[in-house]
C-alpha cells in the first residue's frame, strides 16, 4: 500500500517535472522566435531605409553594404526554411548591427558631402536676400535630414531643403567669381585677395558693403 502510494507519488512528480520543461521550453522557444522576428525587422527597416534613400536622394551605398545585405537576408532565409535558435540568431544580430552601423556611417558621409557646400553659403547669404525666413526654413529641412534615414517624410523635406536652397542661390544670379568668392567667406577663407575687380563692383552695386565685415586671420604670421 505504502510502496503503491509513493510510486503514485513519483509518478505524479514526474509528471509535473515533465510538464514544467515542456513549459519551460515553450517559453525558451517563443523568445527565440521573438527575437528572431526583431531581427527580420530590423533589416527589411535598413533594406527600406537603403532603397528610399537611393531613389529620393541619389545615395549610392558601398558594394560593402550590397554584400552584407545579401548575406544577411540568405542566412535570414536558410533559417525560415530550417530550424532557429538562440545562437544563429546571435550571429544574426551581430550581422545586422554591422548593417545598420555601416548604413549610418555612409549616409552620414554622404549627407556631410551634399550639403556642407549649400549649408555655408545659405548662412552667408541669409543676411543678403529678400527673405531671410525662406533661407532659414531650408536650413532647417537640411539639417533635419542627417537624422532622415528613419523617416521618410523627414527625407522627402530634406529634398525640399536643399532644392529650395539651391534656389535661393539661383535667384541671387551670381556670376562664378561672386559665388567663389560668398563660397569662401562661408567657410572663412576670404581674404582681401579676393574682392577683385568684379566683387567689388557686385558689393557695391548690390550695397553690401556694411554687412560683410573684415577680421584678422588668426594664423597669420
Amino acid at each position: 500500500m505504502i510502496q503503491d502510494l509513493l510510486q503514485q507519488n513519483i509518478k505524479s512528480m514526474v509528471e509535473v517535472r515533465e510538464l514544467e520543461k515542456q513549459s519551460l521550453d515553450k517559453k525558451e522557444q517563443e523568445k527565440i522566435e521573438k527575437t528572431f522576428k526583431a531581427i527580420v525587422t530590423n533589416t527589411f527597416d535598413n533594406v527600406g531605409q537603403i532603397h528610399k534613400a537611393t531613389k529620393l536622394c541619389e545615395f549610392k551605398p558601398s558594394s560593402k553594404i550590397i554584400m552584407i545585405c545579401k548575406n544577411l537576408l540568405t542566412d535570414l532565409e536558410q533559417c525560415l526554411q530550417g530550424s532557429i535558435s538562440e545562437e544563429r540568431n546571435s550571429t544574426l544580430a551581430s550581422k545586422q548591427k554591422q548593417l545598420e552601423e555601416n548604413l549610418k556611417a555612409e549616409w552620414n558621409d554622404f549627407y556631410q558631402e551634399r550639403t556642407k557646400v549649400i549649408v555655408n553659403l545659405l548662412n552667408t547669404v541669409k543676411e543678403l536676400v529678400p527673405d531671410r525666413s525662406k533661407a532659414d526654413a531650408a536650413l532647417i529641412r537640411i539639417r533635419n535630414g542627417a537624422n532622415s534615414l528613419q523617416n521618410e517624410r523627414t527625407m522627402e523635406l530634406f529634398i525640399e531643403g536643399l532644392k529650395a536652397g539651391e534656389q535661393i542661390i539661383n535667384d541671387m544670379r551670381l556670376l562664378e567669381p561672386q559665388k567663389r568668392f560668398l563660397e569662401k567667406v562661408s567657410n572663412g577663407t576670404a581674404t582681401i585677395n579676393d574682392l577683385n575687380e568684379d566683387v567689388l563692383k557686385w558689393i557695391n552695386e548690390k550695397e553690401l558693403g556694411g554687412k560683410l565685415g573684415i577680421c584678422f586671420n588668426a594664423d597669420y604670421t
